[in-house]
């Protein structure tokens, strides 16, 4: 018998995967899975070398946005900080699908880069933090390597 990928009680946080040539925009989202409901959600992405974001490209995803909030900005260390929350502690729609999307701009050497959660948390309606594991994405730019 087989068992499904996401057991009971299990809330992941996921970076999306993206393949794209050298110095491009992509766009790249983080998704959520949840058992539980949750208000809010931080994650910082540390950039590639060579990568950066592109300033005012973030957006919740409306199917699951329930009048929240939404913070993307580079901090120190060269770190995407994306943070996003209810301000009348209202749960986020659904159970599964991308919360936030946001355009990067791909580095000039061809590859595959990971594109790592640090600090991940999902606000549960509790305030407290009900993140149960995180799974990472990759981006690949594909281009000659002369």
């Amino acid at each position: 018998m087989l068992l499904p990928i996401w057991a009971t009680g299990q809330n992941i946080m996921q970076m999306g995967s993206a393949t794209t040539g050298p110095n491009q925009d992509f766009s790249v989202g983080v998704s959520i899975t949840n058992a539980d409901p949750f208000v809010a959600f931080q994650c910082d992405l540390p950039l590639p070398a060579g990568f950066t974001y592109i300033a005012g490209s973030s957006a919740l995803n409306p199917a699951r946005s329930n009048g929240h909030a939404l913070i993307a900005q580079v901090i120190t260390g060269n770190k995407l900080r994306v943070i996003a929350y209810s301000p009348m502690n209202l749960p986020f729609i659904g159970n599964s699908g991308q919360v936030v999307i946001f355009q990067l701009h791909s580095g000039a050497v061809p590859g595959d880069y990971p594109l790592i959660l640090e600090g991940a948390i999902i606000g549960g309606t509790n305030k407290q933090n009900i993140l149960t594991g995180t799974v990472y994405g990759v981006a690949t730019i594909l281009a000659p390597d002369i």
